[in-house]
C-alpha cells in the first residue's frame, strides 16, 4: 500500500494526470524504493518502457 503526501502530488494532479496514471506510478515508485532500501543501493537504472508493457505504466511520473 502506498500513501503519498508529497506537495508535488497536488501539482501533478492539477496538471491533469488521471487518478489511474498517478496510482500506477505511485506503485512503480513504492517498487522501486523497496528494492532499493531492501539492497541498500544508492540508485537504479529502470527500462521504462518494458514496464509499459507489463504493468501498463512506466517509471517516468514515479
Amino acid at each position: 500500500d502506498h500513501h503519498f503526501a508529497h506537495p508535488k502530488l497536488k501539482d501533478i494532479r492539477e496538471k491533469g494526470f488521471n487518478e489511474k496514471s498517478i496510482d500506477g506510478a505511485l506503485k512503480v515508485y513504492s517498487g522501486c524504493k523497496a528494492i532499493v532500501n531492501k539492497y541498500k543501493l544508492d540508485g537504479i537504472t529502470v527500462r521504462c518502457f518494458d514496464l509499459l508493457k507489463i504493468y501498463k505504466n512506466t517509471g517516468c511520473l514515479g
